[in-house]
């Protein structure tokens, strides 16, 4: 007898909504788009429901972009940021000028503390904002950028609250304060790194994108304060080594805030932030 052929016909991934061709002898499948399991039968079931539904056969090249970009959230929930960029990458195959796709990227990237990614953030936000119909997608964008120099500062932060009983417990066993500094140093020297990479993000926005929105004015005041708390776990550290903050330190803690700043009107800061404002002047003319 000869073998039985195989059946091919339409179907629809039921996880991510790509457009297949499955054989419908089969019971299971995997999607080539997500690489998730299938069951074959609900498949060409999910496909023939949409046209039904809907009349048309929708993205028959490829995945929804609106379950591509449910799968990169998740991904990016879920620390995963190769493959929420692959599934952005996704979307932007059919449509280019998709701004919630160069977002999840932008995120993406930012989201990895490990490495500089400034100028590949910055590669992001110009094409972007190069696909940018209204204003309220620029919003977006400079948003998502000023969220993942936040989110850089608040890690920073983090680190130096996440092993402090640890350094206690050894400054209590051991008299040598210097020779454990000297151990804690490169530890503490990796934070300062990350904030100095949350400010050049920071740099990335426009001021007077900032200037023109209360929604960018209050990301910008989040980030003032989580720099703000960053500074007090760092003197909190030096403080262990019966220490404070060096004249360097504070003049670096002051030209941060300016450039976190830039771009604010004095009446949309509160008391400490208009000192940092304030500041940004002193410190200028220090430098003249």
């Amino acid at each position: 007898m000869e073998p039985a052929r195989a059946r091919l016909v339409a179907a629809k991934c039921t996880n991510c909504g790509a457009a297949l061709t499955v054989d419908s002898g089969q019971q299971a499948a995997v999607c080539s788009y997500c690489g998730m399991p299938y069951i074959v039968e609900k498949a060409i079931q999910n496909y023939n429901i949409t046209n039904v539904t809907i009349g048309t056969q929708i993205n028959v090249s490829g995945p929804d972009a609106g379950n591509l970009l449910s799968l990169a959230g998740s991904s990016l929930r879920a620390g995963r940021y190769v493959q929420a960029v692959g599934y952005a990458d996704r979307a932007l195959e059919s449509d280019p000028a998709n701004i919630d796709a160069w977002i999840v990227k932008i995120l993406a990237a930012g989201y990895d503390i490990e490495g500089d990614r400034s100028s590949e953030i910055a590669a992001y936000v110009e094409n972007a904002i190069g696909c940018v119909t209204k204003d309220q997608d620029e919003v977006k964008i400079y948003g998502a950028v000023l969220d993942v120099s936040r989110i850089h500062i608040q890690q920073a932060t983090k680190s130096l609250k996440t092993n402090l009983d640890s350094v206690r417990r050894q400054l209590d066993k051991h008299c040598a304060k210097q020779d454990i500094a000297a151990m804690d140093s490169g530890y503490v020297i990796r934070t300062t790194e990350i904030t100095n990479e949350a400010i050049e993000y920071r740099e990335i926005v426009p001021d007077d994108s900032i200037a023109s929105s209360a929604y960018l004015k209050e990301k910008v005041i989040a980030l003032s304060e989580a720099y703000t708390e960053y500074i007090t776990a760092l003197g909190a550290r030096y403080s262990m080594y019966g220490s404070t903050l060096s004249p360097r330190i504070q003049l670096r803690k002051i030209e941060n805030q300016r450039r976190i700043l830039s771009g604010m009107d004095t009446e949309s800061l509160s008391g400490r932030d208009k000192a940092m404002a304030i500041g940004k002047d002193l410190f200028g003319k220090l430098f003249r």
